[in-house]
């Protein structure tokens, strides 16, 4: 199994980024959905990369609330676009996205991806989904993690381990 992490060595702080996105959507007039498009597209390339045929992979995307969840979403339409099984795992409510990713989740739903609702009342889900898949995406926390890793996301993160 095989659990995608992208970013091997730092090259930016989370500063950094919160910067280049900020230029990229306010000077630079790149829409936030088109950033978001462009992240997913660069770690499908990466997936590519690494196993060149994904359409007979299962592959499992934990999607976290904020945009890094949204990438998340993206990923999982591209990889589905191109015939792999996709399931995600939202660590939270559908309807508590917000923005990009409310909306990378609405079109991952038209294209009948399956996403479900991870809260703590069904997490014991975590590790039958973990068996039956051979692709782990961790879409969870982008650069702007402050804190440490408790709850939902700390038992998701330990399962995934």
């Amino acid at each position: 199994m095989f659990i995608a992490q992208f970013l091997m060595k730092k090259v930016s702080t989370a500063k950094d980024m919160q910067e280049i996105d900020e230029r990229a959507i306010n000077k630079y007039g790149v829409p936030s959905l088109d950033l978001m498009e462009n992240a997913g597209q660069g770690a499908v390339e990466a997936l590519i990369r690494r196993f060149q045929d994904l359409s007979a992979k299962r592959i499992l995307v934990f999607c976290g609330k904020g945009n890094n969840g949204g990438d998340g979403f993206v990923i999982a339409r591209l990889l589905s676009d191109m015939g792999a099984d996709i399931k995600v795992l939202l660590l939270g409510k559908l309807r508590n996205l917000k923005n990009d990713a409310a909306v990378n989740a609405g079109l991952a739903r038209k294209l009948g991806i399956g996403i479900v609702e991870v809260i703590k009342a069904n997490n014991h889900i975590f590790e039958h989904h973990l068996k039956s898949c051979d692709i782990i995406i961790d879409a969870l926390f982008g650069t702007g993690l402050t804190r440490p890793v408790s709850g939902l996301y700390e038992q998701a993160i330990n399962n995934i381990n």
